[in-house]
């Protein structure tokens, strides 16, 4: 089946064919950025709320989004801010959150100093956290993987000139490889 057909078919017979095609469980996340509303599901602004952990800031500029995802994120630079960010979603009985932020000159997102506070969220609030991530270091990805982390998004870009054109990285496809390989290495789901 296409993916245009599959988007014709109603929300529950596309779970059931995601389910089917991954030989497992399909979780959906929806970052309370973008307002849902669909059958069977609406979230709502405290949900699962995006949080950047540089505020606005963004070194790489890619040319899909110059940093504009950026404002519609509550800003969290620093752990315990972070923190807070995620106790009031707690106490709002929201499900979890996205934490992501700008990336470095290196297309890294600077998660190393969120880590303990990743933790405690995931420890003492219980929340669902699904981390973008950026190109992926190893001490990160085991970082992730100790803070049991439900998710790490990362997008992955296959072609070199598009890389440097639209992301504006100096690295190949094989930069992309190694961060998948390290989370998956430390047991971190993917996405």
């Amino acid at each position: 089946m296409e993916v245009d057909e599959a988007a014709s078919l109603p929300l529950s017979e596309v779970v059931g064919l995601a389910s089917r095609l991954s030989r497992g469980e399909v979780k959906f996340y929806a970052p309370s950025f973008i307002h849902y509303e669909v059958e069977g599901f609406k979230n709502t602004p405290h949900a699962f709320p995006a949080i950047s952990v540089t505020g606005q800031q963004c070194s790489l500029l890619c040319d899909h989004c110059y940093a504009v995802i950026l404002r519609s994120m509550r800003p969290a630079t620093s752990p315990e801010a972070l923190l807070r960010e995620c106790m009031e979603v707690w106490r709002r009985g929201g499900l979890g959150v996205l934490v992501s932020g700008g990336s470095d000159r290196a297309g890294r997102v600077p998660l190393r100093g969120f880590l303990e506070a990743i933790y405690r969220v995931k420890r003492e609030l219980g929340l669902k956290v699904v981390v973008h991530t950026g190109l992926v270091e190893e001490d990160v990805a085991e970082g992730l993987a100790r803070a049991e982390v439900d998710a790490a998004l990362l997008d992955v870009v296959g072609s070199r000139d598009t890389i440097r054109s639209v992301l504006h990285l100096d690295v190949g496809p094989e930069a992309f490889d190694r961060s998948l390989e390290s989370l998956e290495r430390h047991g971190v789901p993917i996405v």
